[in-house]
C-alpha cells in the first residue's frame, strides 16, 4: 500500500505509481504503460483507504474504454526501410485559385491528387503554390518540426508567446502566399515515419481549417486507417496503441479554405499532459520523425466515398490505385460488392462498376478491392449507404391521356396571428382549426384555388432562391408574387399553403427534385383523398431562403397527384419547386426549361384503390426472418444485385432461416 492506499484492478492487487494530496482531494494514479487495456474493454477497480478516524472505506468502481486503433506490427516499416539520418517529414502542397474542396476530406483529396476541376474551364485546377519554396513539382522537406501560421503570427499551443518549453516560434507555411498572391484554398500533405515504443500515445493536431491523421503501410492510401481528424477550426487530441516498438508512417493532410490559416501536430505525455512538437528535437521526450522511406502501392481513391450516408442508389463503385514503389500485377485488379465478385470495368490501374438495379434506400454495402504486387493479393474494403428515398407505388398512376389543363392549382392560408413554423401546425392551418384566413381572394376559383403555371413565388416578387431575372439562362426566370399575399392586413407572414400538380413523370426510374424555401415544406404524392400517401422529401422548421434535395423512384411512367405544402412565419418568404436531372440541369416544374415535368391540373380519374405493393413488417426472432407485405408483387431476392430470383410460392407472411452472415436482399416485382 501507498499511503495507506490499497488498489485491486480487475481482481489483482497492483501498488498505485502514485498517491498525491492537493487541497482536500487525494489523488490515486495507476499506469499500466508499456502495456495498454483493449479498446473498449470494461475493467473493475477496487479501492481502500482510511478516513481521518482510522475507518476504512471500500468503493468499488467501473470504467469502460471507447475505441480506438491498435498498430500492429504489420504496419511496422521493414527493419533498414527508412533513413534515419533524415529527420521530418516529407511535404506536398496544392493551391487553388478559387473555392476548391469545400473544407471536406473528400475535397482536400481530390484536390492534392490534382483532380480538382477549374469551373471555369473544365479542366484540372492549376497548381498556383509557390514554387519558389519548394521544389519545382511542389514538394518540400521539414527538417524539423510542423508549427505554421500563415503570417508567423502566434496561434495553436506552441508559439512565441507560450510558456517553456512550448514557446517554440511559429513559421510560414511553405509556398504561400501562392503566385496570384492569395493565402486561401490550398491543401498540405506532410508524411513522416515515426519511432513508437510499445504502449498506449496521445498525438493532436491543432489546425486552421481541418486536417485528417493516417497510418498504415502505405498512410497515403486512401482506405488507410485513421488515427484522428477534424473537419473544422480545431485542437483535436486523439489516442491509439502500439503492439510493438518499430517506425510507423503517419501522414497529415491539412487543408484550409479562406480566413485563418495554421497547423501544427504533438504529442501528449499520458501521465503528465506535456506537449511536444512531433520530431522537436530539443526535446528528450518528444516523438522522433524521418522524412524518407517506402512508399509502396496504395489506393488513390475510392467512390463512393467511406463512410457515405448519402451515396447515390444508382452508384457507380470505382477505384484507382498509385504503384509508388511497386509494379502492380497486370490483369490483377477486382471488385466485389456485398460479397460478391462483379463484373468490373478495368482500365489501367482503375476498376469501376454500376449496378444494374438501384440500390434500396437507406441500405448499407460493403465494396471491396483486390489486386496483387509480385503474386501477393493485396485486399481493402469499405463501407457506404444509399441516400434514403421513397418509392410511388405504380398504381398510383394514370394514362397521360386524362390529365388535361396544363399548369398547378394553389390554395392559400394566412393567419393574423403568429404560429410557430412545424409541417404540424400548417396542416392545422389549412385545415381551419388556427382561425380564418385573412388573405386577399382576387383571382380565386370558386374551389378555393388559384391557377399558376408553376412554383417560384416571393412575398415581394423580388428575387429569391436559384431561378430570378439575374440568373444564367435557363434560370432566368422572374420570381411571382405569392397569390392572395398580401392578404386583407397587408401582411405577407403566417402564411401555409398547399400546391396541387398532376405530374407527367415520363419514365420509371429515379427522379431529383429540390424545393428551395422560406421556411418550411413538404412533398408527398397519393390521390385527391389521400394525398399524403407517400411522402418524399420535407423541411419541418424555420430558416432562410435554402434547397432540400430529394430522391423518389417510380416502376411505371404515368400521370401522379403531387402537393407541395409549404409554410412561412415572419420574415422573409419565398419557395420555388424543380427539378434536377442527370446532367446536373435544373429545371422548374412545368417550367420552360429543358427536362422539366409537365403538370396537369385535372385528371379524368382517379386510380383504383388498390393496395399497392410494399413491405409492412419485417422481423428476425432468433434465426427466423418473417417478412409481410400489401399488394400484388411478387417476392424477389438476390444475394449480389445482379440477378434476381422468384420466391416461389411466397405468400404474406413468408419466412425464412437466416444465419446471420450471409446477405440476402428482397423485393416485390410486378
Amino acid at each position: 500500500a501507498a499511503a495507506g492506499v490499497t488498489l485491486v484492478l480487475d481482481g489483482e492487487a497492483v501498488t498505485p505509481t502514485e498517491v498525491a494530496k492537493q487541497d482536500d482531494d487525494t489523488f490515486v494514479r495507476y499506469f499500466i504503460s508499456p502495456d495498454f487495456f483493449a479498446p473498449e474493454s470494461s475493467h473493475t477497480v477496487q479501492i481502500t483507504y482510511s478516513n481521518n478516524d482510522g475507518q476504512e472505506i471500500t468503493e468499488n468502481l467501473s470504467f469502460t474504454l471507447p475505441p480506438f486503433p491498435v498498430l500492429g506490427p504489420e504496419l511496422k516499416m521493414p527493419d533498414g526501410s527508412v533513413n534515419t539520418s533524415l529527420a521530418g517529414f516529407a511535404g506536398f502542397i496544392n493551391q487553388a485559385d478559387f473555392a476548391s474542396h469545400g473544407n471536406t476530406r473528400s475535397g482536400a483529396e481530390t484536390q492534392i491528387d490534382g483532380r480538382t476541376i477549374d469551373p471555369a474551364t473544365g479542366q484540372p485546377a492549376e497548381n498556383v503554390a509557390d514554387n519558389f519554396f519548394t521544389n519545382p513539382d511542389f514538394t518540400f522537406d521539414v527538417e524539423s518540426v510542423i508549427n505554421w501560421e500563415k503570417d508567423r503570427n502566434a496561434a495553436g499551443n506552441f508559439n512565441a508567446d507560450a510558456a517553456a518549453p512550448m514557446n517554440i516560434a511559429d513559421e510560414y507555411v511553405p509556398g504561400i502566399p501562392g503566385l496570384t498572391g492569395s493565402d486561401e484554398n490550398f491543401v498540405i500533405e506532410a508524411v513522416a515515419y515515426v519511432q513508437l515504443a510499445r504502449g498506449a500515445y496521445r498525438f493532436g493536431v491543432a489546425s486552421d481549417d481541418g486536417f485528417v491523421v493516417t497510418t498504415g503501410a502505405n498512410p497515403k492510401d486512401y482506405l488507410a486507417p485513421v488515427l484522428g481528424s477534424n473537419s473544422g477550426v480545431s485542437d483535436t487530441v486523439f489516442d491509439f496503441a502500439v503492439e510493438e516498438a518499430g517506425i510507423y508512417a503517419i501522414r497529415l493532410l491539412w487543408w484550409q479554405g479562406a480566413g485563418g490559416a495554421s497547423a501544427e501536430i504533438y504529442s501528449e505525455d499520458l501521465q503528465t499532459g506535456e506537449r511536444y512538437l512531433i520530431n522537436d528535437r530539443n526535446q528528450a521526450k518528444a516523438v522522433r520523425a524521418y522524412r524518407a522511406g517506402p512508399n509502396p502501392g496504395y489506393v488513390d481513391w475510392v467512390t463512393p466515398d467511406p463512410g457515405a450516408v448519402n451515396a447515390a442508389p444508382n452508384p457507380t463503385i470505382s477505384y484507382a490505385l498509385a504503384s509508388g514503389d511497386d509494379t502492380i500485377d497486370a490483369g490483377s485488379l477486382k471488385l466485389a460488392l456485398d460479397g460478391q465478385e462483379v463484373n468490373a470495368t478495368v482500365q489501367g490501374l482503375t476498376a469501376s462498376y454500376t449496378p444494374t438495379e438501384l440500390l434500396a434506400g437507406g441500405s448499407t454495402h460493403t465494396a471491396e478491392l483486390t489486386y496483387s504486387v509480385g503474386g501477393q493479393a493485396i485486399t481493402e474494403a469499405w463501407q457506404f449507404t444509399v441516400i434514403d428515398y421513397a418509392t410511388v407505388p405504380a398504381w398510383l398512376a394514370t394514362p397521360v391521356a386524362e390529365a388535361s389543363d396544363p399548369g398547378m392549382k394553389w390554395r392559400t392560408h394566412q393567419l393574423e396571428t403568429s404560429r410557430a413554423n412545424a409541417i404540424a401546425l400548417a396542416e392545422q392551418q389549412l385545415a381551419g382549426d388556427l382561425g380564418p384566413s385573412v388573405h386577399t381572394t382576387t383571382g380565386q376559383g370558386s374551389d378555393g384555388y388559384f391557377d399558376i403555371d408553376f412554383v417560384n413565388l416571393d412575398q415581394g416578387g423580388a428575387a429569391a432562391g436559384n431561378f430570378t431575372t439575374s440568373a444564367a439562362a435557363p434560370q432566368n426566370v422572374a420570381d411571382l408574387t405569392i397569390p392572395g399575399i398580401p392578404g386583407t392586413t397587408s401582411s405577407t407572414d403566417y402564411i401555409a399553403a398547399e400546391c396541387l400538380a398532376f405530374l407527367d413523370l415520363p419514365a420509371a426510374g429515379l427522379y431529383t427534385m429540390v424545393v428551395n424555401s422560406d421556411d418550411g415544406f413538404e412533398v408527398s404524392a397519393g390521390k385527391l383523398d389521400d394525398r399524403k400517401l407517400v411522402i418524399l422529401g420535407e423541411f419541418d422548421g424555420g430558416r432562410g431562403s435554402a434547397d432540400t434535395e430529394f430522391l423518389f423512384k417510380v416502376d411505371q411512367a404515368g400521370v401522379y397527384l403531387f402537393r407541395l405544402l409549404w409554410f412561412e412565419g415572419d420574415g422573409g418568404a419565398n419557395v420555388e419547386w424543380f427539378t434536377v436531372g442527370a446532367n446536373g440541369a435544373r429545371a422548374l416544374v412545368n417550367g420552360t426549361q429543358a427536362g422539366s415535368l409537365k403538370s396537369y391540373r385535372t385528371r379524368t380519374n382517379e386510380p383504383t384503390n388498390a393496395l399497392p405493393d410494399e413491405f409492412t413488417s419485417i422481423k428476425i426472432d432468433g434465426n427466423t426472418l418473417t417478412i409481410e407485405w400489401t399488394g400484388s408483387g411478387k417476392l424477389e431476392e438476390t444475394e449480389d444485385f445482379t440477378q434476381w430470383s422468384p420466391v416461389n410460392g411466397a405468400t404474406s407472411p413468408y419466412s425464412t432461416s437466416v444465419d446471420g452472415t450471409t446477405m440476402r436482399y428482397y423485393r416485390l416485382s410486378n
